[in-house]
């Protein structure tokens, strides 16, 4: 019967001169040929390949749809006839008659030519998007040919992928069974696959479809687990996906809901905050206000009343009030933003924001989830590492550059001494590699993983007199904050004000300025711009200390006078460092510092804070003496006749032994004068 089958084929073309494929196709479609009848099926779809490949050698535009629909159609075939078999069953089929599906598809790829249309481009598209989905190794690596093939005849891929192919394909891995994507011989195949064009991962079609695809085997591993952060992280990768790489509204939006959805369940109201902000806007864009998302503006605004982050609301409020300002119908919307306005401003005075650690971490590896492997992420929560079990990574913590509420650039540092080491001044090799890292968009966003692409990494070597400036700056910056927010705040904690100034003037005393200066201004050659700036933030930090230091005894207690003496002491012997080396390396600094410094030795002597405090603590006696007095002349006054004469005079003698100004002596002198009556007389 096959040989038959195949005659009539072949009697069909030569007498239409049409291809035989449709014929053969109505007879596999219509279940004319039973299943059971390998052979036969078998037969049909030999002929169908070996009509493609005449076919292929005669081809022409005018028929470069029917041919690749011809093709399209036996490896349709070919799949569901391998599908409708049990494992074992395919196996054997395979091992007497081979995959049919292997050169079709190679057929496939030997048709393909310049200027194709963008509809066959297409078809020829979703074919090797399917064939990515079996578990053959050898048709992931034809399907890849096929797209890379497709790709390089100068049309550029994404023209091709449009909204409809990629529904399609999130479509057909939706429906994909669970087991089938967890499948760690499809997903390790398609990364060998993969591997091949590993240089273009992150841009090309290729990459894209190979994300996906690790996404979904993720997302069908996790999806009952709600509680699962690898789950949000992989909700948010698709809405990444599809937001910057391939923008699709409809399924961006759905992705932005089921994180949403979670992030309420577990409670998490910043981070669902987040994503409504996201959903009405592409990252750290603007957001335009109109009736659609004014709902969901409102909910973002309860949200980020309820995580108590009322700073990140106060953008989108004022968008709000210039919306509802544009017509009179807004009236009453606007008393109510002004009164939300009111209450965040309200929160943000009355409440200490305490600023978040960020952390970085690179996934080394072949990791799970699959999607991070070679990744490099940043995250503002600390790292579960004993959670991690099998992955390797390296974390570390990163400090924001910006000082705004959105973070996009961190850095961090890694020491190391660039030649001998002197054991006396450590300060004249030890350097600093600084890695400079963005990201997109900034942090905080919904994310739990802020992924960094390798072209926004830059490392940079700090010389030993950079690393200098930079400490000194890094110190004189938390030292300006610390004395502008005691002197605002009177009711500030003292103690980490306290520490920050024993640890920078002890450093000072124990050689921190001293070898600074020993290591790069003592000998340093003329007009080193370097120099120059090392002195310009070393004269700052002795002017930020003065100020802090006379903050700091005003509000210091009684019981800490001697740590204020000592630290007077420390400060002295910092202005001393910078006279000496000034007077040394007169001629090749820069003069105007050198004047600086040198003015530090003639300047006035400041304030003794010892002796404010001796004089705040004899008037505060006098005030004391004072009061006694009175109390004692009130009990005269009142008949009390148990009022010795030794009190009266005990309390006089002291008040007056206290008295060191003329308005402490004239007090005592009027209280003498109105009490000396109703004494005489009680006596």
């Amino acid at each position: 019967r096959a040989y038959i089958l195949t005659l009539i084929a072949c009697v069909y073309e030569v007498v239409t001169n049409v291809s035989a494929t449709p014929f053969l196709d109505y007879f596999l479609s219509t279940n004319t040929i039973p299943l059971h009848w390998t052979h036969l099926n078998l037969s049909c779809l030999n002929t169908m390949v070996e009509d493609a490949n005449f076919r292929r050698e005669l081809i022409s535009l005018k028929d470069v749809h029917e041919t690749f629909g011809n093709l399209e159609k036996a490896i349709k075939h070919s799949s569901l006839q391998m599908e409708n078999y049990e494992p074992h069953v395919q196996k054997e089929l395979i091992k007497i008659y081979g995959d049919l599906r292997v050169p079709l598809l190679d057929l496939l790829c030997a048709a393909l030519q310049p200027n194709l249309p963008v509809a066959v481009q297409e078809q020829v598209i979703d074919i090797a998007l399917n064939m990515m989905l079996t578990e053959s190794q050898e048709l992931h690596k034809l399907a890849i040919r096929v797209i890379q093939k497709v790709g390089s005849y100068g049309q550029l891929i994404d023209s091709i992928l449009n909204d409809h192919i990629i529904e399609s394909w999130e479509a057909k891995l939706a429906s994909t069974s669970a087991a089938f994507l967890q499948n760690e011989k499809f997903i390790e195949d398609i990364r060998a696959c993969l591997d091949q064009c590993r240089n273009a991962f992150d841009d090309s079609f290729i990459g894209d479809i190979s994300y996906l695809i690790l996404l979904h085997s993720e997302l069908k591993a996790r999806e009952h687990d709600r509680k699962s952060s690898r789950l949000l992280a992989c909700l948010n990768c698709f809405a990444n996906f599809y937001e910057h790489r391939h923008p699709i509204e409809r399924l961006r939006i759905h992705y932005l809901e089921k994180v949403h959805a979670i992030y309420i369940g577990k409670q998490m109201y910043f981070e669902a905050s987040m994503t409504l902000r996201r959903s009405v806007t592409c990252a750290e864009k603007e957001i335009k206000i109109s009736e659609p998302i004014l709902q969901t503006l409102y909910s973002f605004l309860e949200y980020t009343d309820k995580s108590e982050s009322w700073q990140y609301s106060l953008d989108v409020l004022e968008q709000m009030i210039l919306f509802f300002r544009s017509s009179e119908i807004y009236l009453r919307e606007l008393g109510i933003i002004y009164s939300i306005t009111s209450k965040f401003y309200a929160n943000i005075f009355s409440h200490k924001v305490v600023s978040p650690l960020f952390y970085r971490l690179q996934f080394i590896g072949r990791t799970k989830p699959a999607f991070l492997e070679h990744r490099d992420v940043i995250q503002s929560v600390p790292p579960n590492v004993t959670a991690a079990g099998h992955l390797d990574i390296i974390v570390c913590q990163v400090k924001p550059i910006s000082s705004g509420l959105y973070k996009g650039s961190f850095f961090c540092d890694r020491a190391f001494h660039n030649g001998t080491v002197d054991k006396n001044n450590e300060a004249k090799t030890i350097c600093i590699e600084r890695t400079t890292i963005k990201i997109f968009p900034s942090i905080p966003n919904c994310e739990i993983w802020n992924v960094v692409l390798p072209n926004n990494v830059e490392n940079i070597i700090l010389s030993p007199i950079e690393v200098a400036v930079d400490k000194v700056d890094e110190k004189n910056q938390e030292l300006k904050y610390l004395v502008k927010l005691h002197k605002s705040d009177k009711n500030e904690d003292l103690r980490p004000f306290t520490m920050i100034l024993n640890g920078v003037l002890d450093a000072a005393v124990n050689g921190g300025v001293k070898k600074y200066l020993e290591a790069f201004v003592l000998d340093c050659a003329p007009s080193d711009n370097l120099v120059d700036r090392l002195i310009e933030v070393l004269l700052v930090q002795l002017a930020i200390l003065e100020e802090g230091l006379q903050v700091h005894t005003e509000r210091a207690p009684k019981e800490m006078q001697g740590l204020n003496n000592r630290f007077e002491e420390c400060l002295l012997c910092m202005k001393k460092d910078l006279i000496e080396i000034a007077e040394v390396q007169n001629n090749s600094l820069n003069p105007v510092l050198v004047e600086k410094m040198l003015n530090l030795k003639h300047k006035a002597k400041p304030e003794s804070h010892l002796e404010k405090f001796e004089t705040q603590n004899e008037t505060f006696q006098i005030k004391t003496a004072i009061t006694k007095l009175e109390y004692l002349f009130r009990r005269v006054n009142a008949g009390d006749s148990g009022v010795k004469l030794e009190e009266i005079n005990e309390s006089d003698e002291s008040s007056q032994s206290q008295v060191s100004n003329d308005e402490d002596s004239q007090s005592l002198a009027s209280l003498e004068s109105s009490y000396c009556e109703s004494y005489s007389g009680s006596v």
